[in-house]
């Protein structure tokens, strides 16, 4: 028997996290200015976007978008619909900067489309370094419509631990990473030892997309 390499099947019992977008954008923003961006991801469905940002170009250090800098003077945020990604920049510093984002996506499950590779190698062979630490998805979904002004919901997953967790608000077709806690939009994760919990303050109903890891 020939095997052909072109075929191999690596296997396990537990789902594998697959980002299926990647992109850089720099964004400069004046003084006590803002800055949107829109453009498009041509994916034909919304990702689960996220990312980083940095004031410097090799990101030797770099911030969640969504999360404040360490001088609370940069506000990002990042969102998606079927269509495009939207960046939102504030600089309530009093000096010009610029940012350099590096975003990626996953894909829902449910979503049944071919998409391309987002390896950067020769020919976008896929490539498994064992030297790496890979995140291990433990359980994922999307939860009900969770109510405004209060709602919440509980996912058990009986880990006995805490573990790493992503979410993501869905509002209006439109897709938000949960940076901890999000109090501007109204909206909270809470990972306990046995149960994820999220919360909506807002004023309007949204569902949330989870995925829970065995990592702590």
């Amino acid at each position: 028997m020939v095997l052909n390499r072109d075929n191999l099947i690596l296997y396990s019992n537990d789902p594998i996290d697959k980002i299926i977008y990647i992109e850089t954008k720099t964004v400069d923003i004046p003084a006590f200015d803002y800055n949107d961006i829109t453009f498009a991801h041509e994916l034909g469905f919304r990702p689960l976007i996220m990312g980083e940002y940095s004031e410097d170009s090799d990101f030797s250090t770099s911030n969640t978008i969504g999360s404040q800098d360490t001088s609370f003077l940069i506000e990002t945020a990042i969102n998606a619909d079927s269509t495009n990604v939207i960046i939102s920049t504030n600089n309530n510093s009093g000096s010009a900067v610029t940012l350099y984002y590096r975003v990626y996506g996953f894909a829902e499950e449910d979503i049944d489309v071919d998409i391309e590779p987002t390896s950067g190698i020769s020919g976008n062979l896929l490539q498994f370094d064992s030297s790496l630490n890979y995140a291990k998805l433990f359980d994922y979904g999307t939860t009900d419509t969770v109510s405004a002004g209060g709602g919440t919901a509980t996912i058990s997953h009986n880990l006995g631990r805490l573990t790493q967790i992503r979410v993501w608000s869905i509002l209006s077709g439109s897709v938000t990473p949960l940076v901890a806690s999000d109090l501007n939009q109204g909206i909270w994760a809470q990972s306990n030892a046995n149960t994820l919990v999220l919360g909506n303050e807002s004023l309007n109903d949204r569902t949330f997309h989870y995925r829970i890891y065995y990592d702590d």
